[in-house]
């Protein structure tokens, strides 16, 4: 499998919006690079109910599931406010092109 930031290279380092097959959702690419500042402004009013450091590792927690958020993927928020962690491959199979 190729290196994980070989396959997000095309992708925007900041919030962007992208359609699947029924509704826009909106992601984040996870990086060393990205900021507290970006966290918040992506989450919104649920950064201070859904996100979580333990040890420097991201987690989100939703329906009282603990998600760990790896270096290198992608977070999605869908319109009903609910979030998953996804790679580029399962990014490309199921969304179109990034609205930036």
């Amino acid at each position: 499998m190729a290196d994980d930031n070989d396959a997000l290279k095309d992708f925007p380092s900041q919030e962007f919006n992208a359609f699947s097959t029924t509704k826009m959702a909106k992601f984040l690419l996870y990086t060393k690079n990205t900021s507290m500042a970006q966290l918040r402004e992506f989450f919104g009013r649920d950064f201070n109910t859904v996100v979580k450091f333990r040890a420097a590792q991201l987690f989100i927690f939703e329906k009282s599931k603990q998600i760990p958020v790896e270096m290198n993927k992608i977070i999605v928020q869908f319109p009903n406010r609910s979030y998953k962690v996804i790679d580029a491959d399962y990014y490309h199979k199921n969304f179109n092109e990034p609205l930036v």
